[in-house]
């Protein structure tokens, strides 16, 4: 059935007017908060510091979809310590109230919770034999009962609005969403092709949030990384990275588009790159063992794309990607590596400090810097490059692991911390192996043994350092790499000059 709905100017702008209206405290609700602090920072004489009801609520990212909160035994009396939005997966949490649990190993108290501002709803299991003094517990109980929280309102004010406002909005929303549609299609435009012209030829790989999908247009193959609605803000920083500093180099992957098409009704954003049929690092390592030439040359490849991404350029800041992993990491025909999937990277201008500052605990745990484990939320504008290189040593250690030298008999592929946290850690998991016990992945013997991989393994050492400082840049690990690459050459030569000495004498025995 067609409805068509004829209205005067003014009418259709006051319908326009209430679906704001209604919309917006719709998103109110429906956003996350959770309370934020970090008293391990916070100055003692802030208001923060001295009461945990004056400290700052946030607005989570769009995977951050629960609240946590820690509080630590301070001389026999429980005190907040830490509260975030965070992302626990299948971890069992609170609803409603955040209930308090203890975890001998980090002597410390914790909650998770699920619902807008849980954190502040405290719940504490007192029993018999809790001896500690409870700081604020009677406030934390009184707060659990009476519910009259900011989100609870919110929710009470919506339940109230749907059913009152329903026909309004959707005969405001008809009226005004071509015209609405139309305004975002002429933003985006500039950055369009025309996606109907892609053939989709397969699914190359299906995650939580992405498909990647091979595709042809014309006579080339190409990849369309097709995003869900909610991830519009990783496709809007995934296109500026590559069209306002205009990347491009060897070791990046090459961006054709960033586009937008309706499926099924629903706005989709696409990122379109070239296609690299050898697939991501982490494929090929867990099909392929390589050479130690063969390993040079993909470090080489991966540290050559950092630098020019860490390095700034006359109109390109610095810019740290901030989830490299081997799997962000795909091959090309002539087995060289280039970087990909930038959705989290940031571009740190001198001139622009503050988008130095940003929600921590970003990128895949198993990667994760120990800073980043051990909850630090603030970062000067060096922060992010050594978190870089710290995930970088890791990836360094996976090609290594796969490298056949000398005959040594080589493992299957594993992750690294596969044999301390398994397959999917969870980020407490993550914070006990490398921040608690401060465990690496091992580095056998045998690899000390051979001079080319040893100076690679002391590289890697001094990039995955827990101090971030004491961490090497880009740059210095290319120039390492350029003088390893000078050693296997002398060696090389040294190896053919003795092969060619013994030749004649053996001609002659003969």
């Amino acid at each position: 059935m067609v409805l068509s709905i004829n209205c005067s100017k003014f009418g259709c702008m006051f319908l326009l007017l209430i679906s704001c209206v209604f919309a917006y405290s719709v998103n109110r609700t429906q956003t996350h908060k959770c309370r934020e602090a970090n008293i391990a920072v916070e100055p003692k004489s802030s208001l923060c510091y001295k009461d945990e009801r004056k400290c700052d609520v946030e607005i989570c990212d769009i995977e951050m979809s629960q609240c946590q909160a820690i509080y630590r035994n301070i001389s026999g009396k429980l005190r907040h310590w830490f509260f975030s939005c965070f992302h626990h997966g299948n971890q069992e949490c609170g609803t409603d109230t955040c209930p308090l649990h203890y975890i001998p190993n980090h002597d410390l108290w914790y909650c998770c919770c699920k619902t807008s501002l849980c954190n502040t709803r405290i719940y504490y299991p007192l029993e018999p034999t809790f001896s500690i003094l409870i700081e604020n517990a009677s406030r934390s109980i009184a707060t659990q009962n009476n519910f009259t929280t900011e989100g609870s309102n919110y929710l009470v004010l919506v339940y109230i609005l749907v059913p009152l406002s329903v026909v309004i909005v959707l005969i405001g929303l008809f009226a005004c969403i071509k015209w609405k549609y139309k305004k975002k299609e002429d933003i985006l435009l500039v950055y369009e092709r025309d996606s109907s012209k892609y053939e989709y030829l397969n699914i190359i790989h299906q995650g939580q949030f992405t498909k990647l999908w091979l595709v042809q247009h014309q006579d080339q193959k190409m990849v369309v990384k097709l995003l869900l609605p909610t991830l519009q803000n990783f496709w809007t920083n995934e296109r500026e990275i590559f069209i306002k500093y205009n990347l491009k180099h060897r070791n990046i992957i090459k961006f054709l588009a960033a586009e937008t098409e309706n499926i099924n009704n629903k706005l989709h954003y696409l990122i379109v790159v070239d296609y690299y049929e050898k697939g991501s690092l982490v494929d090929y390592l867990k099909k392929n063992v390589i050479t130690v030439q063969q390993m040079l040359k993909f470090i080489f490849s991966i540290v050559r794309g950092l630098v020019y991404l860490h390095m700034p350029e006359s109109k390109k800041p610095r810019i740290a990607h901030r989830d490299l992993k081997s799997a962000n990491i795909l091959i090309t025909n002539d087995l060289e590596c280039v970087i990909c999937d930038f959705g989290l990277a940031i571009a740190v201008d001198k001139n622009n400090f503050q988008t130095c500052f940003d929600k921590a605990q970003v990128g895949t745990r198993r990667y994760m810097a120990p800073e980043i484990l051990d909850g630090a939320i603030v970062f000067n504008s060096e922060s992010y490059f050594l978190m870089d290189i710290y995930s970088t040593a890791l990836i360094i250690w996976e090609l290594v692991s796969r490298c056949n030298f000398e005959s040594e008999v080589i493992k299957h592929y594993q992750p690294p911390y596969f044999d301390q946290v398994g397959e999917n850690p969870s980020i407490w998991q993550m914070k006990d192996c490398v921040v608690d016990r401060n465990v690496r992945p091992p580095i056998p013997l045998e690899w000390r043994n051979n001079t080319i991989l040893n100076m690679i393994c002391i590289t890697m050492e001094e990039c995955w350092d827990r101090d971030p400082e004491a961490r090497v840049s880009a740059n210095c690990i290319h120039e390492r790499l350029l003088a390893i690459k000078d050693q296997t050459l002398t060696e090389t030569a040294l190896h053919m000059q003795e092969e060619t000495v013994k030749t004649p004498l053996l001609g002659h025995n003969l």
